[in-house]
């Protein structure tokens, strides 16, 4: 009975210094972000402390975070394209023409060679002594079934057991 108290002592012991963790953490971690250095609670653990004291609280930290969870530039442009912004996408150098061309040539052989016949396959014509031949295997395996299904209803049901068929002295 002794082992399971100090089992149960022990888990409980674990579930409260993991919840006193995330909620440091936790604390931390707004506190970091609003900037507020000052407000952090004291009663965090040495590991906790170490990393305030680390972050500097200056206003290149504040911009740092606001550019890092701000919407990206890229999105905002994509979704505003203009007409300037097209001619800005084009390659300006001649090299640039030529990798173009060869990635575009590149791309079609592949579509060509690999994804079409696999994604996109050809029907294709059956031939005629194909087809007659493909009917013909038809028409047998009808006339197959029929025949079975015709030797089912004629065939007489047997006896099921040894005594149905040996009757003895009572029957």
């Amino acid at each position: 009975m002794n082992k399971f108290f100090n089992a149960e002592e022990m888990l409980e012991t674990g579930k409260s210094a993991i919840k006193q963790q995330i909620n440091s953490t936790s604390k931390i971690v707004n506190s970091q972000v609003s900037g507020n250095m000052q407000q952090v609670p004291q009663d965090v653990g040495t590991n906790e402390a170490s990393a305030q004291s680390s972050v500097p609280q200056d206003d290149n930290t504040k911009d740092l975070v606001k550019d890092l969870y701000a919407p990206s530039s890229a999105m905002v442009n994509n979704a505003n394209v203009s007409a300037a912004n097209v001619d800005s996408l084009q390659p300006q150098s001649p090299e640039d023409v030529e990798k173009l061309a060869k990635a575009r040539e590149h791309l079609s052989l592949h579509m060509s060679t690999y994804y079409k016949p696999t994604f996109e396959p050809v029907k294709r014509e059956e031939a005629t002594a194909e087809k007659l031949e493909r009917e013909e295997h038809e028409e047998e395996a009808i006339k197959m079934e029929k025949l079975q299904e015709e030797k089912k209803k004629n065939e007489v049901p047997r006896a099921a057991g040894k005594s149905e068929r040996q009757p003895g002295a009572s029957g």
